[in-house]
């Protein structure tokens, strides 16, 4: 009788195979973002000296509030391809996106907090909104003036590097450097917002 031999066999569980991430983890996996609620000892400094940081928040609500009241221009620039293009509800969603970032960079800093994931999604999706803006410009259906697409794509390109930095800085649990940089993330970007909109005729 031939002596048996026996194969071991090792079957992988599909659930212990690395995922690659998707949706808010991919953000976080790019650097764009940190997955952490922050060290709560920060919260001192946030609501003590650092008052421009608690602010910067509200740029996005300049930002989208001008676009809300004063959509014309933009308009006028997408027609007659892009004119369905939703510039006021953009808006709307900017201006809300600084509401939720004061909720989930300031006042819920260092706790866990449902106002943190829900800023993530709307700042990510606000930002995807920017590159199409700028996409559309680039294939031809949509026509706005060179000055006012540099200054945009300009600050839109610096805002995103401050937001590598302040993700760099907090994960090193850099305060300091990280207050700066996130604030310079909330600010840059609506403010090249805001000037590109006013480098439009009414």
């Amino acid at each position: 009788m031939p002596p048996r031999v026996y194969i071991p066999v090792t079957v992988q569980d599909e659930s212990e195979r690395p995922r690659s991430p998707r949706g808010l983890g991919a953000v976080v996996s790019a650097g764009l973002m940190s997955a952490d609620a922050g060290p709560p000892e920060w919260r001192e400094k946030i609501f003590g000296s650092a008052w421009w940081y608690r602010w910067s928040s509200f740029a996005y609500c300049l930002a989208g509030g001008l676009l809300v009241i004063r959509p014309a221009p933009m308009y006028r620039h997408a027609r007659p391809c892009c004119f369905l293009f939703p510039f006021r509800s953009m808006g709307a969603l900017i201006f809300l996106n600084g509401i939720l970032s004061y909720l989930a960079d300031t006042h819920t800093f260092g706790r866990p907090s449902a106002w943190r994931a829900a800023d993530s999604y709307v700042a990510t999706f606000n930002t995807i909104l920017q590159f199409v803006l700028i996409l559309l410009q680039i294939i031809g259906p949509m026509s706005f003036p060179r000055d006012m697409v540099t200054v945009f794509t300009a600050s839109l390109l610096v805002a995103i590097a401050c937001k590598r930095r302040a993700v760099a800085a907090f994960a090193r649990r850099d305060r300091d450097a990280y207050l700066v940089w996130h604030a310079l993330w909330h600010v840059v970007l609506p403010a090249g917002a805001v000037a590109g909109q006013l480098l439009l005729e009414p």
